[in-house]
């Protein structure tokens, strides 16, 4: 399931901050790259969240989830490519480490998941939960 696009990743860093962070010289953006740290990061996401859920995650069918799950894999994938061209700036560590901390509290199961249908009785966590609104708008 892809959460985030090589174009939204440059849209959200900017064509000349995608291109000095993708390339050693040239004039072209290395999208190449991007989709491999999109796929690593993904790759994580995904194995944390195939412990809590057995079903695909789409944006039709849990917008909420997918929502967040976005927000968390396009932070993730930012911080990433910052690490290429250091020093990173500070709110990608900060949106990284935001989604990163959610994950881990999914994984250890003291957070549900967004959307009504996929969390159950214990794990209840509102649209209003101040880590979803952070990794959501990151």
């Amino acid at each position: 399931m892809a959460y985030i696009s090589t174009t939204e990743v440059v849209s959200r860093v900017g064509n000349d901050a995608a291109l000095r962070l993708t390339t050693d010289s040239g004039s072209t953006i290395d999208t190449a790259l991007i989709q491999t740290f999109i796929g690593e990061v993904e790759g994580r996401i995904n194995s944390v969240v195939s412990t809590r859920t057995g079903v695909a995650i789409t944006q039709a069918a849990h917008p909420n989830t997918f929502a967040a799950l976005k927000g968390a894999a396009m932070a993730m994938t930012v911080y990433r490519l910052g690490t290429r061209r250091p020093p990173v700036p500070e709110d990608w560590k900060q949106t990284n480490a935001e989604a990163i901390e959610w994950l881990d509290k999914l994984a250890k199961g003291e957070l549900g998941l967004p959307d009504a249908a996929l969390v159950g009785d214990a794990m209840e966590w509102g649209g209003n939960d101040q880590n979803l609104a952070t990794i959501r708008d990151a």
